[in-house]
């Protein structure tokens, strides 16, 4: 079968935009006076804590940019992507920098993840472009850096899972079970929160279609471990109502939940055994309902600005003072009428 995977050494040859690789298709101090009167001054203790100041220039943008990110939220997201935009960003290093710092907060806190999305679609446009490394190659952009270190982490990602099932069986040598438990669950939900920040960007175009076949193909291909076809299972619910848009991508996203289908009833090849637990196989047919309700799940509850509760509020109370008055009108004539006989 070919394989997705872009080795590292060959994406540093696709510096030219060629290649099959994740960049294609994209106050004064007071002093104490003397005499008797005087108040003695305070001197601060040798430990006392003081402000620090940035001691680099990109020391100072992690600070500022972390202090945005964790105010940001769908009501005050424009104002907050203004202020990062007014950030001067004068090297590639300072931009990486940033990159790093959304990154890790968009894994962190997901529930957000589509706010962050549209930060990066704005800040892309926003931010500059720096010459390219060598002479030929593409122009260095903030959508180019952050593509790169998606396929940085996502490849990360799937080495650090192998690495992981053996880190576990020592782990479990000296670790409480709740510990390692504990552990285990923050890994998985960093992973399934970067592939819901993947499917996202490709939402936003700022990925390429091909890019998610290339990561679902990797992460499907011959027997792959339980957690990848969960992963792969985040990534579909994210871009799956777009794939749909047009008959080849409506057609790859058939193929995508044929192959998921095939891997339900799979057995591994060693043991016998199925090669999924109870609890993925019901994901894998929860999933092939969802394409059938149109990507709705049921009971899924969107995520609402506060002006368009308030205007949903306004709507319902102005619908009730409607009814009131017709009901009172009814009764007025009624009375009327009984007054006049």
């Amino acid at each position: 079968m070919e394989t997705w995977r872009i080795p590292r050494k060959d994406r540093m040859a696709d510096k030219g935009g060629g290649g099959d690789s994740w960049r294609t298709g994209m106050g004064k101090s007071s002093k104490a006076k003397g005499g008797k009167d005087s108040k003695e001054v305070l001197k601060p203790g040798a430990n006392a804590y003081k402000i620090q100041k940035a001691q680099t220039r990109e020391a100072e943008i992690k600070r500022e940019v972390q202090a945005l990110l964790n105010k940001i939220c769908p009501e005050n997201k424009d104002r907050i992507i203004d202020r990062i935009a007014d950030i001067r960003i004068e090297e590639v290093e300072e931009m990486e920098v940033l990159i790093k710092i959304i990154f890790v907060k968009v894994t962190d806190d997901p529930h957000y993840c589509e706010t962050y999305v549209d930060m990066i679609a704005a800040l892309n446009k926003k931010y500059p472009e720096f010459p390219p490394e060598e002479e030929g190659a593409s122009p260095i952009t903030f959508r180019r850096m952050l593509v790169n270190m998606c396929q940085d982490k996502f490849e990360e990602m799937l080495t650090k899972l192998e690495e992981d099932s053996e880190e576990a069986v020592e782990l479990a040598k000296t670790m409480e079970p709740d510990e390692l438990a504990e552990i285990t669950l923050k890994r998985k939900r960093n992973a399934m929160a970067t592939m819901k920040f993947i499917g996202n960007l490709f939402v936003r175009q700022l990925l390429a279609a091909a890019v998610i076949r290339r990561v679902i193909g990797d992460l499907l291909d011959n027997e792959p471990p339980e957690m990848q076809v969960e992963y792969a299972l985040e990534l579909v619910a994210a871009v799956g109502r777009q794939f749909e848009s047009t008959e080849k991508d409506k057609a790859q996203i058939s193929i995508i939940l044929d192959r998921l289908n095939n891997l339900k009833g799979m057995k591994n090849s060693t043991t016998g055994k199925p090669l999924l637990s109870k609890r993925v196989q019901f994901a894998i047919e929860d999933m092939l309902v969802l394409r059938t309700n149109g990507w709705v799940k049921k009971g899924q509850i969107k995520a609402v600005k506060l002006d368009a509760v308030a205007a949903e509020q306004t709507r319902e109370e102005y619908a009730a003072a409607q009814a009131s008055r017709q009901g009172a009108r009814g009764g007025g004539y009624g009375h009327g009428r009984a007054g006049r006989h």
